[in-house]
Parts: structure tokens; C-alpha cells; sequence
């Protein structure tokens, strides 16, 4: 028998169970009422049309429960939607059989008062029969295998409600729920599950010495990111781990299970709203076309490929220059790595012959260009490289992408190239504007993406602080007001995402990043997840190093604001840099820094056509460069 045979059967067996219990209930039902009524003396009883009326009792009792849906339907056994049919049924049965004792003559069938009491009394035995149901079902439910974690939930309400249950039942986590905590104070004393709700925010300390609680889980997900800082930092201080539930929208549609308790991440103190995008226009660029991924290796490409994915291209090229990124991009999308899938394509997007084989064979059609150097102390020290990366790779891609007509070409950019101040943001200036003037003489669509940094990605401070803690040694932090922005990398891809279905070519659009954060804040955060209870790491700070803002912006003060196209993108117009205008004929570190802020800062009346543009350094931009490469 398949499961879901078993599951109907089940429920047949339910409602024959618990339709022959409100039926038979009737019978001393009656007997009671109509003897109780006549004080108690069974000689006055007329027993054969007391009969009468429980027979019509119970036919009234198993058609209306039929009809009306009680006996039929998927309810938890005495949930609201269940206990509001038992009450209909009842009172409709008491009605017929009253209206029918009152046309039955003078000498009536049974007392009317009698047949009233008895619809009470059936009442009660049917639901009280519901009651003891679900507690037996309820306690023979729970999982009786021993447990580790004692856990206390915050949160009272619905979610805590049914996570507790969810937990209770579960037969593998190692989670045992013991107390509620909740600030709504109308909730203390409450009973919930076998939980009482022991206090609220400022009880967690005591709380978790009374129950010896290792962890807390946050069942409120509309909590505030303020609220929930103050809540982790009680419960971390206390020495429990804390733990949190997904988005509420994703319980209302997938419901909720031990499965979906996680631990708390930095990402939740960031206090941003779910990305809502239009999928329908993501779709209507990205069906059925053929797209190409560059630095797919990456966190940011890696998660691109992931999500495009849903959108039914007709291919996906994922294209990096490390071999071992893209063995763990194809362990990551489809579980093994063998490295046969020829939509993983090995290349360096800094060898111009070898990008125009790969948009030979591949013809994409959309191009996400997230490759590219991103240290900025490295690229300070070798700025040659980041020309190389940054500057020849990123017109290499638009090259070929003009050369095989690519409808939608996408840079990724970052808040480094506002008004730069080192190498890194001075390459991905050069590079929007490159794609600024590439938009101007192609057909397709081209444009830019900015934002600043994104939680977890590789070089991020969030895995270098972590892992300092974890050695125990002092956390190096550059000073103690530097800010930067920070988002998850799922939030940047959608909006990438988003981004590209805009269409505005040419220009760059700019992430909202919302408020920037304090670095120097981050590494006590970051203990408290590794050791809750454990006190805060020492803090080294090394100053700012070369190249490095103390505050990030995301707009330069040259660009300018064409409109608001999303909710959470801006659009802003950026000078275009004609190809011919970059050139670099130097190994001077200093003299490459030297040439990149001057091309941030040109300004052409016009695009270059024919090779000619009122700026112009030295010679054309393939001699140039074939001479850069040849060093």
C-alpha cells in the first residue's frame, strides 16, 4: 500500500471513528435528558418515542455531518476548522429534532427542554472525544530519543507555536524546547505545548541559567534587526547559541520544520527587506537565450549561474581561469565534479585570442562579466595585473561581444570605482566607462552594475575575522570609523538580475546598499556566533593601508542621476572612454597608477569614431596593450 493510500485510509478510519462517536453519543444523550427531565422517574418515561427521536437524532447526526463537510476533508483533529463543523452539525441536529418534536402534537415525543439539554450534552461528548484525541495523538507524537540541546524559544506566537510543535515531533534534531520567553506581557503564564512563557527579553540571562539552555531560537521573523541584536547579544552573553527561522513568507508557503532552523548569520543584522524582483521581465531577456558567465568561479558568479538557472536559458557558459573554482562551482550546482560538462569552459579572460575562440563556439547571447581582481592591497602593490584583469579583460569581453552580437552585455562593477583612490577602483572605472562607449557604437545593450561588498564572498573581512577568532589571535581592523556597505550575495544577484531586464545601456546602475556599517563592530559579532559567552577578541588597529577610503560612497561626483528604474537601483549616466583613449606603455608601478586616475578623470567631447577623439594618449589601444602583454 503506497503511503498516500495509507494516508486516505487513515482518514476514512478517522471519520467512521469519530462520525459513529457523535452518533452513538446521542443515545445516552437523550436517555439522560428526557429521564432527568421527568425528575428522575423511569416510570414516566414513554421509551419507545424517546427511541423515535434518538433514531432521528442519529440519521440527522450522519446526514448533516456528511453534508456540511465534518466527515469529509483533510483538519487537524480538533483544530478551529474542525470544532466550528462539530458545533454547526450539533446545533442543526438539535434544531430538526426540536422542530420536529414540536409539529409531532399535543402529546409530544420527548420534553423540549430535554431535547436541548441533549444537544448540549452531545456538544461536550463530541468535543471532549476531539480533546482526547489529540492529546493522546499529541503525546504519542512527540520523540522520546534523547536530546542535547535544551533550547528556549522567543516568541510566543504563531511561528514559536508551530516551531515548538515541529520540534517536539521531530525524530533527528537534537533540539529539546523547554520554555517560551515573550515581551508581550498579556502572554506570561501562558501554557503553550506544554511550554510556559517565563518572562520576556530582559529574562533571557536567568532564563537560560534555570533551564540550562544552550541555545535560543528567535520565532519572531518581523523582528527588527535593532531588536534582534539586542535579543542575540542577551542570549550570546548568557552562553546559548542563537538560532532563527526563515522569512515568514517562506513559512506561509512551504510551512515550517526542524529542518529550517539555522544559525544566526551576519546577514541578519543588516535590517534589509527581501529583494522583490520582476522575474517575468528576468525571464523575458534570459529564456531560451544562450548566456556566458565570467569569474563563475566566484562567489558572485557562482550564485549567478545558480539562479539563472531558473530562468530556462537555453545554455549557461560558466568561464573561469581557475580550474579548481570551477570543480567546486560544478560540486556546488549539480553535486559532482568530474569536470566533462563542456558548459564549464577554462579561460583567461585576458587573452584576447582565446576570448574570441570562446564566443565563436559558445555565440552567447547575454554576458554577466563578474571576473576580475578585487584586493585592493594587492592590486596597489601590482597594479600591472589589475590593468591586465580589469582594464584588457573587460575590453577583450567587449570586444568579442560586439565582434559576435551579444544582445545584453552586464560589467560588474564596485563602489571603488566612485571617485577612485587605488588601483582596484580606478581599473572598474576605466571599465564602465569602456562599456559606456561600447553601448554607444553596438547594437546590443551594455552597461554597468554597482554596488559595495557582499557578506561571506571570497576576501571578504567576515571569513578573516573569523578565523582570526578562531585562533585565538587579535583582529586586525584599519580603524576604528571606517564603514563600509555590506549585502548577501543572494540580494546582489537578484538585483544584478533585476539590472540587466532595466535596459538602460550604457549607464551604471547602483545597488542600494542601504546604511553602512562600522567594521570595528563586526568582530565581537562574529566571536559571539563562533563562542557565545566567550569575551569580545582585542582589536589591533593597523591604519588605513594605500589606496583605502576610510568611508565608501557609491556615486561619483561626476556622474549624474538619469532616474530611479527600481526601487532599490538608481541610474546614473557615466562619461564613455573611447577605446582608443587607454593606453599604458609602462612597468612603472607608480607611473600605471599615475595613467589610471588620469583615464578616470578624461573627458571626451564625443566617442571616438574613425580612431579619432580630442583626447587621446600616445597611440591606438591594440599596439598599446599587445606591448603591455609582451612585459
Amino acid at each position: 500500500m503506497t503511503e498516500s493510500a495509507l494516508f486516505i485510509r487513515m482518514q476514512r478510519m478517522r471519520f467512521v471513528l469519530f462520525g459513529a462517536i457523535d452518533t452513538l453519543v446521542w443515545i445516552p444523550a437523550l436517555l439522560f435528558a428526557v429521564v432527568a427531565r421527568l425528575n428522575f422517574e423511569p416510570p414516566l418515561v414513554d421509551f419507545g418515542d424517546t427511541f423515535v427521536v434518538i433514531g432521528l437524532a442519529c440519521v440527522l447526526q450522519v446526514l448533516t455531518g456528511w453534508t456540511i463537510g465534518l466527515y469529509r476533508g483533510k483538519r487537524p483533529i480538533a483544530s478551529f476548522a474542525e470544532v466550528k463543523l462539530v458545533v454547526a452539525t450539533s446545533a442543526l441536529v438539535t434544531a430538526g429534532v426540536f422542530g420536529v418534536v414540536i409539529v409531532s402534537g399535543p402529546i409530544r415525543l420527548a420534553p423540549l427542554s430535554s431535547v436541548l439539554a441533549a444537544g448540549a450534552y452531545q456538544l461536550v461528548a463530541s468535543l471532549g472525544a476531539r480533546y482526547i484525541a489529540r492529546l493522546y495523538l499529541e503525546r504519542t507524537d512527540r520523540s522520546d530519543h534523547e536530546r542535547s540541546t535544551p533550547l528556549i524559544v522567543f516568541g510566543a506566537g504563531e511561528a514559536g507555536d508551530r516551531i515548538t510543535r515541529a520540534l517536539q515531533r521531530d525524530r533527528t534534531t537534537d533540539f529539546d524546547p523547554v520554555a517560551f520567553l515573550d515581551d508581550d506581557r498579556t502572554k506570561r503564564r501562558l501554557i503553550l505545548n506544554g511550554l510556559r512563557v517565563v518572562g520576556g527579553r530582559d529574562d533571557i540571562a536567568s532564563a537560560a541559567a534555570t533551564y540550562r539552555a544552550k541555545a535560543l531560537l528567535v520565532a519572531i521573523p518581523s523582528l527588527s534587526s535593532t531588536e534582534l541584536a539586542e535579543v542575540a547579544d542577551a542570549a550570546q552573553a548568557a552562553g546559548m547559541s542563537v538560532m532563527v527561522l526563515p522569512p515568514m513568507q517562506q513559512i506561509v508557503e512551504q510551512g515550517l520544520s526542524a529542518r529550517d532552523i539555522r544559525s544566526i548569520e551576519m546577514a541578519d543584522f543588516l535590517g534589509r527587506d527581501e529583494v522583490d524582483i520582476d522575474d517575468e521581465a528576468v525571464r523575458a531577456y534570459v529564456k531560451g537565450k544562450r548566456v556566458l558567465v565570467t569569474g563563475a568561479g566566484g562567489s558572485i558568479g557562482r550564485e549567478l549561474c545558480r539562479q539563472l538557472g531558473e530562468f530556462a536559458p537555453a545554455s549557461i557558459a560558466m568561464v573561469d581561469h581557475d580550474e579548481n573554482a570551477l570543480h567546486a562551482l560544478q560540486l556546488s550546482l549539480k553535486g559532482v565534479a568530474l569536470l566533462e560538462d563542456p558548459s564549464l569552459v577554462l579561460c583567461d579572460i585576458r587573452d584576447s585570442e582565446a576570448v574570441e575562440r570562446l564566443f565563436s563556439s559558445y555565440r552567447p547571447e547575454v554576458v554577466f562579466h563578474t571576473a576580475a581582481h578585487k584586493h585592493v592591497t594587492f592590486l596597489e602593490r601590482f597594479p600591472g595585473e589589475g590593468v591586465k584583469t580589469n582594464v584588457l579583460g573587460t575590453w577583450n569581453l567587449l570586444n568579442a561581444a560586439n565582434e559576435f552580437g551579444v544582445d545584453r552585455f552586464i560589467n560588474i562593477s564596485t563602489d571603488k570605482a566612485a571617485d577612485p583612490t587605488n588601483v582596484l577602483g580606478s581599473t572598474k572605472r576605466v571599465a564602465e566607462r569602456l562599456t559606456a562607449a561600447q553601448d554607444a557604437t553596438s547594437d546590443g545593450t551594455y552597461m554597468s552594475v554597482r554596488f559595495g561588498n557582499v557578506l561571506g564572498s571570497n576576501g571578504s573581512v567576515i571569513p578573516t575575522f573569523a578565523e582570526q577568532i578562531r585562533r585565538g589571535e587579535p583582529v586586525t581592523v584599519t580603524d576604528p570609523d571606517a564603514t563600509r556597505y555590506f549585502m548577501t550575495v543572494k540580494e546582489a544577484v537578484l538585483l544584478v538580475l533585476q539590472s540587466g531586464a532595466l535596459g538602460h545601456g550604457g549607464d551604471v546602475l547602483v545597488l542600494d546598499m542601504g546604511e553602512p556599517v562600522r567594521i570595528v563592530d563586526l568582530p565581537a559579532r562574529i566571536a559571539a556566533e563562533i563562542a557565545p559567552g566567550s569575551p569580545a577578541p582585542s582589536i589591533v588597529f593597523t591604519g588605513l593601508r594605500p589606496g583605502e577610503k576610510l568611508h565608501e560612497q557609491l556615486v561619483s561626483s561626476s556622474d549624474v542621476r538619469v532616474e530611479k528604474p527600481h526601487d532599490l537601483v538608481d541610474r546614473f549616466s557615466v562619461p564613455p572612454l573611447p577605446f582608443a583613449s587607454v593606453v599604458f606603455e609602462t612597468d612603472d608601478p607608480d607611473q600605471t597608477r599615475e595613467q589610471l586616475l588620469r583615464l578616470c578623470q578624461v573627458r571626451c567631447s564625443g566617442l571616438w569614431i574613425g580612431g579619432f577623439c580630442r583626447f587621446r594618449l600616445v597611440i591606438g589601444f591594440r599596439a598599446g596593450l599587445r606591448r603591455f602583454r609582451r612585459r
